[in-house]
């Protein structure tokens, strides 16, 4: 039989270092488009498209808002008006 044509499980995965940047961002309630301009300018070839950071939130169960991630986004907002 011919083997599966396409990429290995988990051959394109995103490195675990850059999955955490994004959790951490995530958890201050920032979503996948901001995360996405933030870790632009400091990651430049490596930064993960928004689609990734929704998947990589998912896989981490975090891509609803749960209340503590709310009040950080509403301080963050407070702090820069």
């Amino acid at each position: 039989m011919p083997g599966k044509r396409g990429p290995k499980y988990k051959s394109r995965r995103t490195d675990i270092e850059i999955e955490h940047l994004v959790i951490a961002e995530r958890l201050k309630g920032l979503n996948r488009y901001e995360i996405h301009s933030i870790l632009r300018p400091r990651l430049l070839d490596k930064t993960p498209s928004p689609v990734c950071i929704y998947q990589i939130s998912k896989r981490y169960n975090l891509n609803r808002l749960k209340a503590p991630m709310k009040e950080e986004k509403r301080k963050i907002i407070k702090e820069e008006a």
